[in-house]
């Protein structure tokens, strides 16, 4: 997705998610500004439905449709 900043400078995040088994087993993150580029890994196992129990908490944003 790309977004923009408050400040108006361009921006994009990519997402990769790896499955094993029907549980989300890793997660990267990948946030590109203008002079500053962020990755996040996370390592471990969760399910979708565990994941959509998270949402609205944690900062993690509430899934519509659950």
């Amino acid at each position: 997705m790309n977004k923009s900043d408050k400040d108006g400078s361009a921006g994009a995040t990519d997402l990769w998610i790896r499955l094993d088994n029907n549980a989300i087993s890793d997660v990267a993150v990948l946030v590109a500004k203008a002079n500053e580029v962020d990755l996040i890994l996370v390592t471990g196992s969760i399910s979708p439905m565990d994941l959509s129990h998270l949402g609205g908490h944690f900062g993690i944003p509430k899934i519509e449709g659950e």
